[in-house]
């Protein structure tokens, strides 16, 4: 995008945003800006259908969307969202379609 008028390093800081929003294993955000995406987008998740729409697409039965469901509610949680105040805005909405999940 230098054509646009963007210098290299703020170019390599929006690719490292990128590619750290997902906070895979071994590529965490370690930038304020890249924690921030990263926390919102663990957020949306419990504030959309994200949960829903991957029940009824995926091929899982029950017993493997529950454990897969179960396991990426506390990664969004836990992993993905790295401030306090954004992890308390969501518990209420965790704690209810964690019971949904689980229910059955």
């Amino acid at each position: 995008m230098v054509e646009y008028g963007y210098g290299e390093e703020i170019i390599k800081q929006v690719e490292d945003i990128i590619r750290t929003h997902s906070c895979d294993k071994d590529k965490l955000p370690t930038s304020s800006e890249g924690q921030i995406l990263s926390s919102a987008d663990a957020m949306s998740h419990f504030y959309n259908d994200f949960y829903i729409r991957i029940a009824t697409c995926r091929q899982r039965n029950s017993d493997e969307f529950k454990q897969w469901a179960n396991e990426k509610l506390e990664r969004d949680l836990n992993d993905k969202i790295f401030f306090d105040f954004a992890r308390d805005m969501v518990k209420e909405r965790y704690e209810v379609i964690k019971s949904f999940v689980n229910l059955g």
